[in-house]
């Protein structure tokens, strides 16, 4: 009997996001994508349970115990690369539009824009089916997981990284029926850099601090966060069950609704003299801030450059902190920002992804 290594880890989501929540992705090779997590973690499964500690049993203990339902879930580290990020995104966000910039002089280059869902329209998370494997004792497929958190950041002049938090349905399918040793390797992928930010804010008066271009940036983060309704999503009359027509076995989730989204946003820069934050932070004037990553050079058509590109875009953030630190010596100040939603452009924040990947949804 051979030992599994955590070596021997791999994972998996789906290419596209599930048709609706009750349907898993079908188990083709073709329908999924690898992910290269780079935490060595697996999904948790837990079923809910009760007893009948309490019940008139005549022995004042515990002689049986009940499935309620069951819960999954999954947390990954990632490194960020151009053609993957988009998968992460839409989950994290909920809407896509994709266009081609120059489809007729540049037809490789694809523009994703994503945004926030309007929650009033739905508040049914996009979801995907997650697979793992580890050598020969791990094989398992989880289907209908929601994105609860999605964060990048930046630091140094490393690859930027991410992590994401999913939650199931609560159902676990063994074996997972995928080879997930026939999917394709990541190996030639655009990966994003910290050395390739750009940070820049502005505010109402159209002023532009630039920091990287005067060498002050030293990390930058972004984090979405949707409160879901995990605990609504066991309904009665739903029938959904680990074991196919049997309650006993537990129910499993039928939806999985956001209550709300919300997102967070921090950088650390250098502090030189003249420096607008700690005023900024005081007035509590609005400002619009930017983070630019710019990669390699997909194709150049009309005298435009077309680039494996991330922008992340606050349309109206005001500062909540602004802490004095230093790195190395060097006075500096860690900033927390709280992007709100500009009712004239009506966005709150916006991921534009420019890459040579056709589409995140069909």
């Amino acid at each position: 009997m051979s030992l599994a290594h955590v070596d021997q880890r791999q994972n998996a989501i789906s290419r596209i996001p599930q048709a609706n929540y009750l349907t898993a992705t079908a188990a083709l090779a073709a329908n999924f994508r690898r992910v290269e997590s780079i935490d060595q973690g697996f999904a948790s499964y837990k079923p809910n349970t009760a007893n009948n500690r309490d019940h008139a049993t005549g022995k004042g203990q515990a002689t049986r115990r009940y499935i309620l339902s069951h819960d999954t879930e999954r947390k990954l580290d990632l490194q960020i690369c151009s053609e993957e990020l988009g998968r992460y995104l839409l989950l994290a966000c909920g809407k896509v539009v994709t266009t081609q910039p120059n489809a007729a002089l540049a037809p490789t280059v694809y523009k994703h824009v994503f945004t926030l869902l309007d929650l009033l329209a739905t508040r049914q998370a996009a979801v995907t089916t997650y697979l793992e494997k580890a050598g020969d004792a791990i094989n398992r497929k989880f289907p209908s997981m929601a994105c609860e958190s999605f964060g990048m950041k930046g630091d140094d002049i490393g690859i930027i990284t991410g992590s994401m938090g999913l939650r199931g349905d609560g159902s676990v399918i063994e074996p997972a029926g995928i080879d997930l040793d026939a999917l394709d390797d990541l190996d030639d992928m655009h990966y994003l850099y910290n050395s390739q930010a750009v940070f820049t804010t502005e505010d109402a008066d159209a002023n532009v601090t630039d920091y990287s271009q005067a060498l002050l940036l030293n990390s930058w983060m972004v984090d979405i966060v949707n409160e879901l309704l995990a605990g609504e999503g066991y309904r009665p009359g739903a029938r959904r069950y680990q074991t196919a027509n049997n309650p006993a076995s537990g129910a499993l989730r039928s939806e999985c609704l956001i209550s709300k989204q919300s997102v967070a946003f921090g950088a650390n820069v250098r502090l030189p003299s003249g420096s607008s934050v700690l005023a900024d932070l005081r007035s509590q004037a609005p400002l619009k801030w930017k983070v630019d990553l710019q990669g390699d050079l997909i194709a150049s058509a009309g005298g435009t450059d077309y680039f494996h590109q991330l922008l992340i875009e606050g349309e109206k953030t005001v500062y909540e902190a602004a802490e004095i630190d230093n790195k190395n010596g060097l006075i500096g100040v860690d900033i927390k920002g709280d992007p709100l939603y500009d009712n004239d452009t009506d966005k709150q924040i916006t991921f534009t992804l420019y890459n040579t990947v056709a589409s995140y949804t069909v």
